[in-house]
């Protein structure tokens, strides 16, 4: 029989190799920690305002009616949630005294300009020519339905007493607005006080 020292001896140096194997196992493999979560990256600021964006046709209007000759002052959009959108185009009087034959001569080649860039928008959609007139803000307006009627009669006329009748039968619209009072006037009280002025 063995010495029980033997055994012992046997034993530690058996462990010996089995550890030193393991090490030089482990040192051959490369190294692998387990997966980390990436960094949190730069807290995220938030932006500059966004603007609202400018409706392109504004521009195209305005560089229609340019290109017709007319002095354009300001050309507007406002859509409203209930009613139609409302579209105004600002120009300065091309007439020296209003009256109905000269307020509608500019608005309707004010119209025809946005009817023509607002082609696709609803029916119900006004258009509005604002004439700035001394002091005073006229606008004529109409929507593009009733423009568009008025439109083709016209084109179908064959003479100038057709057209003119194309005229009489557009259906529009006026308001007038005093710049230094800041309000709305009554349409009689403009037409009496003001055309013969």
């Amino acid at each position: 029989m063995r010495d029980p020292r033997t055994w012992f001896v046997a034993i530690l140096l058996g462990l010996c190799v089995v550890v030193s194997a393991a090490g030089v196992t482990h040192a051959q493999l490369p190294l692998q920690s387990p997966p980390q979560p990436a960094p949190p990256g730069p807290p995220q600021l938030p932006g500059p305002p966004q603007l609202p964006t400018v409706d392109p046709r504004l521009a195209q209007i305005k560089a229609g009616l340019e290109k017709q000759g007319m002095r354009v002052l300001e050309v507007i959009y406002l859509p409203l949630d209930k009613e139609p959108a409302h579209w105004f185009a600002s120009t300065p009087a091309d007439y020296a005294q209003p009256n109905n034959s000269s307020l509608l001569n500019q608005g309707v080649k004010v119209w025809w300009v946005m009817a023509e860039v607002l082609a696709q928008e609803p029916p119900a959609t006004i258009i509005v020519s604002s004439q700035v007139w001394n002091k005073y803000l006229l606008q004529i307006y109409t929507d593009i339905a009733r423009y568009n009627t008025f439109l083709s009669i016209y084109r179908a006329a064959k003479n100038d007493s057709e057209r003119n009748l194309a005229f009489h039968a557009l259906s529009a619209r006026l308001r007038v607005y005093d710049t230094e009072s800041r309000q709305w006037v009554d349409i009689k009280d403009f037409t009496n006080k003001n055309f013969t002025r």
